[in-house]
């Protein structure tokens, strides 16, 4: 059996007799195959080839981890046609659950820290985070594959996946986690214009290893990272990504072996190969004109229903007690078509205005329409060509990064009626006090 890392969060499990094709993948996660994310500013390293996409389509099921749409990808779900089996986390909202139904996809929803058999000697485990992100536990015959993707996992979670791998005996253990920045954690920008770094590439990398020490594995397969930021606003950020050179430089852990990015292991004997950088395919041609055509949609101008909806968001009452406390003359908004507006806590409103708040978020405009309006403004923190004007860096910048984490978890609709706060009170507190995960 082979598990094969094709780029970016999309790892594959198959099996393949000496010399002979692979079989149809038991299961494929997150797959991202084709064009772009996030407003054109995420292309992938190294696109799949054509007849890679057809026998991924084959997939007997494909685990889709969050929504974020580098790991959630409409455009490469579609062409996967609904063959595969879509599994989900169980999440206390249905995003994902809806989107598919709508497709036509067949779906089923994997029980909370419960196992559920793929093929002969082939099962999974899904494990829902607070943040609506989830990990996935794979046992084989010969190895334990810990899929982390870039979850957030809190040390009471972490502490019972231990327990679990250890209960599963001295098989093979394989982590994939990502090891490099997608958030607005290096897009502070200081009174005088310098960027305020909150985690170098060391951090990301001591990060990933510490996840390889406590959990005794044998090898890492970096993942959810090998993307490249393509618009004139966001390439800024590709010197913060971390490369394997990076990974290699700063690895600290001698037990756990470092493997390369889009690799293939045999799961029994350990050997495993890669596709060398100059062997990546870049996929479009046509990247720039198709970014062109994106940055020229900046030019209109914001709805009223956008603000309307971004006005909802910052008011859930957690979002506006944290902008009251520490950001109290509110927020601006710079778009790059020219527009300015600011959201003042005091009256829950969002205006034209000139005037500076605590602190200022600098983005494009199509992006902030967009994320405003169907509810994703979380999204403008990973696009990588935002950017916050903070007063007191320390302060501020972690005030914003918490108030983009808090509106993410409203956005997915936890905060909206009592019903809905209370399943998610539930869902998480189960997860906090269960004693352990099924073995």
């Amino acid at each position: 059996m082979k598990l094969e890392t094709l780029g970016h969060a999309c790892l594959a499990l198959y099996e393949q007799d000496s010399g002979a094709a692979k079989q149809q993948p038991i299961i494929t996660t997150d797959p991202w195959l084709i064009g772009s994310c996030y407003w054109r500013s995420w292309w992938l390293q190294s696109y799949p080839e054509p007849e890679t996409i057809s026998w991924l389509s084959q997939s007997k099921y494909v685990y889709i981890t969050h929504e974020h749409p580098d790991h959630f990808h409409p455009p490469s779900i579609r062409t996967l046609e609904n063959g595969p089996i879509f599994l989900m986390p169980e999440f206390a909202h249905r995003n994902i659950h809806n989107y598919l139904v709508e497709a036509g996809a067949k779906i089923q929803v994997m029980p909370e820290g419960g196992w559920i058999d793929l093929a002969q000697d082939v099962r999974a485990m899904s494990i829902p985070l607070f943040n609506d992100d989830s990990l996935l536990i794979i046992e084989t015959k010969d190895a334990v594959i810990l899929n982390l993707n870039d979850a957030p996992v809190l040390p009471n979670i972490m502490k019972k996946v231990v327990r679990l791998v250890e209960s599963l005996g001295s098989k093979r253990r394989i982590v994939l986690k990502s090891s490099a920045p997608a958030s607005l954690i290096n897009a502070f920008i200081r009174p005088e214009g310098s960027r305020i770094r909150i985690m170098d590439k060391a951090g990301f990398c001591h990060r990933a290893s510490k996840s390889c020490k406590q959990l005794k594995a044998d090898h890492f397969m970096p993942f959810a990272s090998q993307v490249l930021f393509m618009r004139d606003d966001s390439r800024w950020a590709n010197e913060y990504s971390l490369r394997y050179s990076d990974l290699r430089e700063h690895w600290d852990t001698d037990e756990t072996e470092l493997l390369h990015p889009y690799s293939i292991m045999d799961l029994e004997s350990g050997a495993h190969s890669f596709l060398p950088e100059d062997e990546y395919n870049e996929g479009l041609a046509d990247k720039e004109r198709l970014i062109e055509l994106e940055r020229a949609l900046d030019e209109h101008p914001i709805s009223k229903g956008a603000l309307g909806r971004l006005e909802k968001s910052l008011n859930w009452i957690p979002a506006r007690l944290l902008t009251l406390l520490l950001l109290a003359r509110g927020i601006s908004f710079a778009l790059n078509n020219g527009e300015v507006y600011r959201y003042s806590p005091w009256t829950g409103k969002i205006r034209a205005d000139q005037r500076k708040g605590t602190v200022r978020i600098r983005t494009a405009a199509n992006a902030f329409g967009q994320a405003s309006e169907y509810g994703h403004f979380a999204d403008l923190g990973i696009s990588m060509f935002t950017h916050v004007d903070v007063r007191y860096p320390w302060l501020h910048s972690r005030a914003v990064y918490l108030l983009f984490t808090i509106v993410e978890v409203a956005e997915h609709g936890h905060f909206e009626t009592f019903g809905a706060f209370g399943s998610w009170l539930t869902h998480n507190a189960r997860r906090v006090f269960r004693q352990r995960f099924n073995v």
